[in-house]
């Protein structure tokens, strides 16, 4: 399942689309799919952002997009968000943004 919710993310990125998934179990390896996402798009030569209720965690990424503001000076062109478990009724600001811009963001939502 983890391979596949890989697949599925990258292909949504490389259509500069967005998708949010909501999968409340814990432990099933969301974060290592975020992760993993992260570590691939640095290699294809994206910026990764990563937005998450749990900042303090390690991943691969530029750096943690806090609120929308720390959205405005990036590389539109190479710049993706990956959201780790985000409550997504708190988006709205950075989906218009992201929407606005044509920035790919995919994830894990509560």
């Amino acid at each position: 399942m983890l391979k596949y919710l890989f697949d599925v993310f990258l292909q949504t990125i490389k259509e500069r689309d967005r998708l949010f998934l909501s999968l409340n179990e814990r432990g099933v390896g969301k974060t290592y799919v975020i992760n993993e996402l992260g570590f691939t798009l640095q290699a294809l030569e994206y910026e990764p952002y990563i937005l998450t209720i749990n900042p303090i965690r390690e991943y691969f990424a530029v750096d943690f997009i806090i609120n929308v503001d720390y959205l405005r000076g990036i590389h539109i062109e190479k710049a993706v968000i990956l959201v780790d478990e985000y409550d997504f009724n708190k988006m709205d600001e950075i989906l218009d943004y992201c929407s606005c811009y044509k920035i790919p963001i995919v994830g894990f939502v509560r």
